[in-house]
């Protein structure tokens, strides 16, 4: 629904927010790309944005299965 939205209105608040709301970024990054009306600063703050909470996201879901499938002993 963002991607249509985003063709409709490439310029509305709800499109520039989700241009950088890392779910949806990558859709709405590319609908903005293909018509034209992404620039390149654009570009890089929300692939930063998309990359850094990736990554926080992956730090974090280690840090619950190590320390909660990984330990067989006592309890937490």
């Amino acid at each position: 629904m963002v991607g249509i939205k985003t063709m409709m209105d490439p310029t509305g608040a709800l499109i520039t927010f989700s241009t950088y709301f890392p779910f949806f970024s990558p859709i709405v990054a590319y609908s903005k790309f293909v018509i034209g009306e992404l620039t390149t600063l654009e570009l890089i703050i929300s692939g930063t944005i998309l990359v850094a909470s990736i990554l926080l996201l992956a730090i974090g879901a280690s840090k619950i299965y190590v320390k909660g499938v990984m330990v067989y002993g006592e309890k937490f």
